[in-house]
């Protein structure tokens, strides 16, 4: 694993994380039960045009859960730094050694080889994660997964679903041997094949300097208003409900 000192949300973070499928999307991949995803082909040509624009798509956040989600963290790391008498740091973006895939967990704990991934999230996805059951869990389970199949030197990750009026739920998860085993596969394909297509987007010239000045030009925004744009919905999105 390759761990890259940046800021989340930065402009370093934009560029590493753009055009290689992340943790946080792997259910985009495999499903909780190890099968190919519906959203297998979204999600792939999805980054093969961040890799063209050289930054990650844009989305729509449910912005008030988002900021709710934005405010509500630093509560939740310090509860559980409390809680388990611990203390966290920042973590910037993890590749494989081979950089086709990625990770960006939340916070990394101090002097143990462990990880943490925090959600703030409405009362009705905050009970799954609580009673470890439904969809909203079984997808975030799959970023867990991922972020240690991502980052090898870790041996758990902590799943910490916060709400200041539930019980909070913190779920240490370790590596699933047989899942582990199919999301590898499904990744090296996915990967195999998301490398073959932009291979065929640079033999069209859509990849050269002079195309992605054109396309530049018919856009009414700045590349620094754009990555301004992509940085604060990113953020937005990851701290939103299901995210």
């Amino acid at each position: 694993m390759i761990v890259h000192d940046v800021q989340q949300g930065g402009s370093k973070w934009l560029s590493l994380r753009a055009g290689i499928p992340s943790a946080s999307q792997f259910s985009r991949i495999i499903t909780p039960s190890g099968g190919k995803s519906k959203s297998w082909d979204p999600y792939l040509y999805e980054l093969l045009g961040e890799r063209i624009q050289r930054h990650p798509a844009i989305e729509a956040p449910s912005l008030w859960w988002a900021n709710r989600g934005k405010e509500l963290e630093p509560q939740a790391i310090q509860f559980y730094e409390l809680t388990r008498g611990v203390e966290t740091s920042p973590i910037g973006f993890i590749t494989s050694d081979d950089g086709r895939r990625g990770a960006s967990p939340d916070r990394r704990v101090v002097g143990v080889n462990g990880i943490c991934e925090f959600k703030c999230q409405k009362e009705s996805l905050h009970m799954m994660f609580l009673m470890q059951s439904g969809l909203a869990y079984e997808e975030h389970r799959i970023q867990v997964q991922g972020q240690l199949n991502v980052c090898k030197d870790m041996e758990w990750d902590d799943l910490v679903s916060y709400h200041p009026e539930l019980p909070v739920s913190i779920a240490r998860c370790v590596r699933e041997p047989e899942f582990q085993a199919k999301l590898d596969s499904l990744l090296t394909k996915f990967s195999d094949e998301l490398d073959e297509k932009w291979e065929f987007c640079k033999a069209q010239g859509w990849t050269t300097e002079a195309a992605v000045q054109e396309e530049a030009s018919k856009d009414k925004f700045s590349q620094s208003s754009v990555l301004d744009a992509v940085r604060s919905a990113l953020i937005d999105t990851q701290k939103a409900c299901g995210e």
